[in-house]
């Protein structure tokens, strides 16, 4: 696997943005997960007046790997209904049930849970 660069955690960060209102984010929601200190930290990132953080990058790829496994999981992959699976709260995963991804994510917004959610999910796929 080739090395995460700042333009793999600016190209996720923009996807992210460009994608927020479908997965139920806010910008503030979004900033939370990616583990940023403030919003202005994320317009930073993206004008390149700092480099996003490895750590970052990996929390962003947890996201965007969690979007891509819902997707899998869909009906013919059916993008929009990934968005809308992510929002509603579910019983698929014991690790969470009767919460949402989106609100199990942002109810403790670490690392571990973005790997939780991703593994939870990927289990689906096969």
């Amino acid at each position: 696997m080739s090395e995460l660069t700042n333009e793999h955690g600016v190209a996720a960060l923009r996807w992210l943005l460009d994608h927020r209102h479908d997965l139920g984010l806010n910008e503030q929601d979004l900033a939370r997960l990616a583990a940023a200190d403030s919003e202005p930290v994320i317009h930073a990132w993206l004008t390149g007046k700092e480099s996003v953080p490895t750590s970052v990058i990996q929390r962003l790829g947890l996201l965007l790997a969690i979007y891509r496994g819902l997707v899998e999981i869909t009906p013919s992959g059916n993008k929009q209904m990934a968005f809308e699976w992510f929002q509603r709260p579910t019983n698929l995963f014991p690790e969470f049930p009767g919460v949402s991804i989106r609100d199990y994510l942002l109810q403790n917004p670490s690392e571990a849970t973005l790997e939780v959610a991703n593994r939870s999910i990927k289990g689906l796929a096969l």
